[in-house]
């Protein structure tokens, strides 16, 4: 199997697994295919991000497009549907049932979307140009957080019907404007990853900056994920493994076993085991 590019869990039992090759399922010990998954693209395969929804349905975000799997069967979303743009980067399903989409494209102004329904309505986004959205994360008061490629991060609320947006840059104390991962914690602190840029923390209206002289293994964070014991994990985008847990920040590298398998530009994702695999 190629490398995984994202790995979240499956309401079935067990975890997707997006990987360059397609969709696969791991429970009870196995691996299966998603069965019937179309190959269509210049990059049949290459999957960007998932999605499972209330209903079971599994979105899938690829290079070509978003695609629905439910009840043995695929539907697909292309610009002719609504998208902003083809790359699906991002995928969030809201409280109500709806689902946030992002999207990238060289030269994009916007690249947010909603869903419900099956209808796709673009969200314009007060960027005149961001390259799309690489990165999306809905905090405990219902707004929307936004990482855009080479242009910070947006706060949206009031829904997709009367958004309002807060703008924010390396001005405001992110590390830079290239976020990639976000992340908010059971206390309510919202992580930002960036690429060449390491890793910015928002705690009460206080930004603090982790970077490789913090300790971090590489500059580039890319995935984010708080396990149950309440540790912060922070990933690479070309090896590199950081944990940060009571304080104290632990860094693994080539060195640790940790290798480079560099993963496509901006993706790259990771979940908790229910084994323990690290002390």
């Amino acid at each position: 199997m190629r490398v995984p590019i994202q790995i979240p869990p499956a309401r079935a039992g067990g975890i997707w697994i997006g990987t360059r090759k397609g969709v696969y399922r791991l429970a009870d010990g196995r691996v299966s295919k998603l069965p019937g998954e179309p190959l269509e693209g210049t990059e049949p395969g290459l999957v960007f991000t998932l999605c499972e929804d209330r209903e079971g349905s599994l979105w899938i975000g690829k290079s070509n497009g978003l695609w629905r799997y439910a009840t043995g069967s695929f539907k697909h979303f292309t610009t002719r549907d609504g998208l902003p743009f083809m790359e699906v980067r991002a995928l969030r399903e809201t409280a109500d049932g709806g689902l946030w989409i992002g999207v990238r494209g060289e030269k994009l102004a916007g690249g947010l979307a909603w869903q419900r329904s099956g209808v796709i309505i673009p969200i314009p986004l007060p960027v005149k140009r961001s390259e799309g959205v690489v990165a999306l994360c809905e905090d405990r008061q219902g707004r929307l957080w936004i990482g855009l490629r080479n242009a910070g991060a947006l706060q949206m609320s009031g829904g997709a019907q009367n958004p309002a947006f807060v703008h924010f840059t390396d001005k405001a104390g992110l590390p830079n404007d290239q976020i990639r991962a976000l992340c908010e914690d059971r206390e309510g602190n919202l992580w930002f990853g960036a690429e060449n840029g390491g890793l910015a923390r928002a705690q009460r209206r206080r930004v603090t900056a982790l970077t490789a002289e913090n300790g971090l293994a590489l500059p580039s964070v890319l995935p984010i994920l708080e396990d149950s014991r309440g540790a912060m994990w922070f990933g690479a985008s070309c090896g590199g493994l950081n944990r940060l847990y009571q304080g104290k920040l632990t860094s693994w590298t080539a060195k640790d076993g940790v290798r480079c398998h560099q993963l496509h530009d901006g993706a790259g994702a990771f979940t908790e085991s229910r084994a323990s695999h690290f002390a």
